[in-house]
């Protein structure tokens, strides 16, 4: 059981090794754009197609799941056990096409067209897509909302490929929406059979998702959790603040004092990508500016004449610097997280209005994860999630008590009024 794509009629493929399929054009005179526009296209391409992989077998791991909660008599009795899955069955689709169902069926369709399987094949789970006939792609619409580029002289063949990419990147962006609906469905549903203390009751009704928190990490580095503690940490180091089994979130610290000038975001949730954000002061940039990366690739760093920019990599990734507060686009509660003391910057909502140095960055991840950064105190970060299972990590183990995520502070060792702000994290 699980997603499997088929395309007939045509070269291009759903797999890493399509893009090398495509011939590199030569530029021809006046087609310097049309070339550039050609190798980021090819870029895409590949990106969007990885993507597509990572989600394919994201979902078939997850199909199992899926089928046992939600398909009728198999959902968990009384125990709270689920039952064993149905057997897997086998479909053919071969020539004009024909169909040999899952229930051993045998059927034709011998026109052009686009079908679900689903409907052909009986109760068999899982999704096939498949084309016939037709040179273009699964998505018809998809190719008529791309601009289409004039020719400069001698520039046919790129002109061509050209446009067949374009297709190609709106027929990849208009499956991964599709994908993106079952991969949702299907983890929503594995994460309440699963996920300790939020399995179907008696009734088979899941109870509602675990309410997001904040937590924040900022100057030398110190820490609020997202139960409440403060916490410091005042050494050079790389440290977890959210390590679980989906999420992975890093922080780092430079120097004796613990400069917080670091901050990396990775694990299964991101389909294995990685993000970092960084103060260029650890290039030897004076500045003071914040550096975005994706996968090692610079982003975020081509600014309009307001110093804003932005960057999608779809379902994965959205993300915008801004020189200001926006009000429809950042989380109001972000300022009202309580600090423990009062901090040599100002107030807390300083960190992040009044055009604080470095820029204000957000992003916006899967699993309803955001993130919100400036370049204030070094860096100054908060991190918006849902509690995971069996978290832990520098912004503690989120499970509604601050006191089992700290220690404080040896009496005598700082002065009276740092003490909050100047315990030990567990």
């Amino acid at each position: 059981p699980g997603v499997v794509f088929i395309q007939t009629a045509r070269k291009g493929t759903i797999t890493k090794d399509a893009v090398g399929e495509i011939e590199q054009p030569t530029a021809a005179p006046g087609s310097e754009g049309q070339l550039a526009a050609l190798t980021e296209l090819k870029s895409e391409v590949g990106d969007l197609k990885s993507l597509l992989l990572s989600m394919t077998s994201m979902i078939n791991k997850g199909s199992n799941c899926s089928q046992v909660c939600t398909s009728e008599g198999t959902t968990p009795g009384g125990s709270g056990v689920l039952p064993p899955p149905d057997k897997p069955g086998l479909c053919a689709a071969f020539g004009d096409p024909h169909f040999t169902t899952f229930d051993g069926a045998h059927t034709v369709v011998m026109r052009e067209m686009v079908m679900w399987m689903e409907s052909l094949i009986g109760k068999g789970p899982g999704v096939v897509f498949i084309q016939t006939a037709r040179k273009g792609t699964i998505a018809k619409a998809a190719a008529g909302e791309i601009e289409q580029p004039t020719s400069a002289p001698g520039s046919e063949g790129q002109l061509s490929a050209l446009t067949e990419l374009k297709s190609e990147v709106g027929d990849l962006k208009s499956l991964l929406l599709s994908m993106q609906t079952m991969l949702n469905t299907s983890s929503n549903c594995c994460q309440g059979c699963t996920s300790g203390g939020n399995t179907p009751g008696n009734d088979g009704v899941l109870p509602p998702p675990d309410e997001p928190g904040l937590c924040a990490a900022f100057g030398d580095p110190h820490f609020t959790t997202f139960d409440g503690a403060h916490t410091i940490v005042l050494r050079e180091m790389v440290m977890w603040l959210v390590k679980s089994e989906k999420i992975l979130i890093q922080g780092l610290s430079k120097t004796n004092t613990g400069n917080f000038m670091g901050f990396a975001v990775g694990g299964p949730f991101m389909l294995n990508h990685t993000l970092v954000v960084y103060n260029s002061s650890l290039t030897g940039d004076t500045t003071g500016k914040l550096k975005v990366m994706l996968d090692g690739r610079e982003i975020l760093n081509h600014w309009d004449e307001k110093g804003n920019a932005e960057f999608e990599a779809p379902f994965l990734l959205w993300a915008a610097r801004r020189t200001e507060w926006d009000v429809s686009m950042h989380d109001h509660d972000v300022l009202g997280i309580k600090p423990s003391i009062n901090w040599a910057v100002g107030p807390w909502p300083k960190r992040f209005q009044q055009e604080p140095k470095g820029g204000l960055y957000y992003f916006k991840l899967p699993n309803e994860v955001e993130i919100t950064l400036s370049g204030v105190d070094y860096m100054s970060a908060v991190i918006k999630m849902a509690p995971q299972q069996g978290q832990s990590g520098y912004c503690g183990n989120f499970n509604g008590i601050a006191e089992d995520e700290f220690e404080p502070p040896a009496p005598g060792s700082v002065p009276p009024a740092l003490v909050p702000a100047w315990n030990r994290a567990v």
